[in-house]
Parts: C-alpha cells; structure tokens; sequence
C-alpha cells in the first residue's frame, strides 16, 4: 500500500509570517493537529502542533497572536513521498515518536500529511494484508514510550 493512497491531500499550511493564532485557527477549522509551515518558493519549512502551540503560550506567558510560527515551529521535519510504502510512515513515527508525517514531492512541496489515524484505518486483521493490525500496535507503543526525562541542572 503506497502513501498516496492513504494520505490526506487537503492540507492546509501557514506561511513563515504567520503567528501562532494564525495556526491555531487552521487547525480548529481543519480538525488537525499539525500544520506545515511554507518557507521560500513553496518548500516545507518546517511543522507546527498544536502541543508545540499550547507549550510556547504556556512557558513564554505570551499571546498566541504575539508569537510568530517561526519561533515555534519544528525545523527539519522527518518527511515521506508519496510512492513510498506505508511502512516507511510507520517506521518515521515509530523512530522519531510522532503521529503526522508530511509527504512531499521531489521539489519538497508539500502534497499532503500521513496520519496514524489514516494508517489505523487502512489496516486490516488479515496477517497476509500490506498493513497489519500488529504494524500498527507496535508503532503506537513506540509512539508512548516514555523518554527518559532531563536531569536537572544546578
């Protein structure tokens, strides 16, 4: 099963200039949890989530108009194209403890997001199917492992 078949091509994203109300906004509308942040010439910059939103509001005791996506957002973003298996969306999340992945082209334009919610609904009992039950248990509970909290510094 390839990625294209599965992923949510209706993405919406935010340019650089936007602030964190602005991307709040698409995903309450959207009913998403991440949005790509577009940098120059329409390639992925980088993601926003809501955690990440919810967390810098909260620590830096600022509004979220106050605050630019650029400050926040997630550089580097671990990403999949669209003619890679499924599995390589699993082995993203399972790796790196994230539940979206961007898909892009070969330009790194963004064509679309690979949820675990898209994959736990292209799964299927069958042993023999291109994506199992199993595939997708053993991902979440890579997924919630917990890591190994900082050690505080005096």
């Amino acid at each position: 099963m390839k990625i294209t078949e599965i992923m949510t091509e209706d993405v919406r994203s935010c340019p650089l200039d936007a602030t964190l109300a602005d991307a709040a906004a698409l995903m309450w509308h959207g009913d998403c949890g991440l949005v790509p942040i577009i940098g120059m010439r329409g390639k992925l910059a980088g993601v926003i989530t809501d955690r990440d939103i919810c967390m810098a509001v909260t620590t830096k005791g600022a509004r979220p108009g106050d605050l630019g996506v650029e400050e926040i957002m997630s550089q580097g973003a671990h990403v999949c194209r669209p003619e890679e298996d499924a599995k390589a969306a699993l082995e993203i999340m399972s790796t790196y403890q994230v539940r979206r992945v961007p898909v892009v082209d070969e330009d790194e334009t963004i064509v679309g997001i690979v949820s675990l919610n898209d994959l736990v609904l292209a799964a299927t009992r069958d042993e023999e199917a291109d994506l199992t039950y199993e595939e997708i248990v053993e991902t979440m509970k890579a997924i919630c492992t917990h890591l190994e909290p900082a050690l505080a510094t005096s």
